[in-house]
């Protein structure tokens, strides 16, 4: 029988899909500023009420800064450098306390700063400007707001989570699960059909070419045959070996260059041109008809 402890441990090991946002950390900040701004500007946490409005508007422009720094280095943390490393809800739980913690340290340094204490020597003066802060209520402040963000943040990813058209603009996404395990000891790769790109033959190795969490290109070399990977995609309508040295997903292909001699194809976050053999160019070409959605 499960006892609640495990029941949670086993909820906070389950793997978590990343919020839409995370692969765009640029537009998730600018979500961040504005909201933080808007929500500083009405409720004026932090004694902003005593303030000047001149002073306000420095203030709320500065820890609405604050709140887009605590995330971003948050994300920096908890950004996963092997994508074989599953992203689970106690990742993810860990990775929004990081963040409210680091706004919170932020915070409380700037008010500290703002108050000229480091240019003091006198101890005293120092523990009495920290206990007028109140450290506690800097931290519920901190909390109730970054928690606010996070919960703006989820709502906003779920909602663009259904227009998410990665890697093709007009392609639904494809979650299937791939694992690849190389020859060498602890050589392994789990990817989605739609994070892979391309695998490259490189003698008695293979470079395969993925997005990482937050959709950027990265490549893993490993010992193993293209032979192998493609039993391993036998299965994923969206891969096919275009070429004797290419396993590729043709949801990536940008475009079909029919040279009667050579003909080859350019995909998708990946520069130089991939060759293609004559009878699997309308094989791609039936593919992107049918699966692709021209507006």
């Amino acid at each position: 029988m499960k006892t609640p402890l495990k029941n949670t441990i086993s909820f906070l090991g389950k793997e978590n899909e990343r919020n839409e946002l995370d692969f765009n950390t640029w537009k998730a900040n600018r979500l961040i500023f504005l909201f933080a701004y808007l929500i500083l500007f009405l409720l004026k946490p932090y004694s902003l009420d005593t303030l000047s409005i001149g002073q306000q508007m420095i203030h709320i422009t500065i820890y609405s800064l604050i709140y887009c720094i605590a995330y971003s280095l948050s994300a920096i943390i908890f950004m996963p450098f092997n994508i074989s490393v599953k992203w689970t809800k106690f990742k993810e739980l860990c990775a929004a306390i990081v963040f409210i913690m680091i706004a919170w340290l932020l915070i409380l340094g700037f008010m500290l700063y703002d108050d000229t204490i480091f240019f003091t020597v006198d101890r005293a003066q120092v523990i009495e400007v920290i206990a007028q802060k109140c450290l506690v209520c800097v931290l519920f402040s901190t909390m109730g707001l970054g928690s606010l963000i996070l919960v703006m943040l989820f709502f906003v990813g779920e909602y663009n989570l259904g227009k998410r058209k990665i890697p093709g603009e007009n392609m639904e996404v494809n979650t299937e699960k791939i694992s690849i395990r190389g020859k060498n000891k602890n050589e392994q790769l789990e990817l989605c059909n739609d994070t892979f790109i391309l695998a490259k033959s490189e003698g008695h190795y293979v470079k395969i070419y993925y997005y990482n969490a937050f959709r950027q290109t990265r490549h893993y070399l490993m010992r193993n045959s293209l032979k192998e990977l493609e039993k391993l995609t036998r299965q994923s309508s969206n891969i096919c070996k275009c070429h004797k040295s290419y396993l590729i997903n043709m949801d990536c292909v940008k475009s079909v260059i029919e040279n009667p001699n050579r003909p080859y194809i350019y995909l998708r976050d990946f520069k130089g041109k991939i060759p293609v053999s004559k009878e699997k160019v309308q094989e791609i070409k039936e593919y992107r008809k049918n699966h692709i959605s021209v507006f």
